[in-house]
């Protein structure tokens, strides 16, 4: 078959491909699990830092409502912690690619999860940008 022409019967993809590599989930979840752990273990000098950052808000004439918002406590910080954990426990969704269809054209379309942070790579600033 010549370059850039279509083949009419389309193969099915082996795996999906990320154009970027990526760690692997078991290290991303020991690094999840270790900041719980540091969390943990500074959450003295967390509240001791937080305790100076709300003295300035209080200060600066914060409303209540936010410096309530901006507190933090031994069980606040015990929740992130423990969200960190639960988050480590979830499947790794990155590469993960779902609801396939097949278009019209013959084509067949999904949805594929990546790293929002990759999306800069993939994005430049448009006219109106300063």
């Amino acid at each position: 078959m010549p370059p850039n022409t279509c083949n009419s019967s389309p193969k099915k993809p082996k795996k999906p491909l990320l154009p970027w590599p990526q760690p692997a989930a078991h290290k991303k979840n020991t690094a999840l699990q270790e900041i719980a752990q540091r969390i943990r273990a500074q959450k003295n000098q967390l509240q001791a830092a937080n305790q100076a950052d709300l003295a300035r808000a209080t200060a600066a004439g914060l409303e209540p409502a936010l410096l309530d918002r901006l507190s933090l406590n031994k069980k606040a910080i015990e929740t992130m912690a423990l969200g960190l954990e639960q988050i480590a426990q979830l499947p790794d969704p990155i590469g993960e690619m779902t609801d396939f269809r097949n278009r019209p054209s013959g084509i067949q379309v999904g949805k594929c999860v990546f790293p929002w942070a990759s999306l800069a790579s993939f994005t430049k600033p448009g006219p109106m940008s300063p």
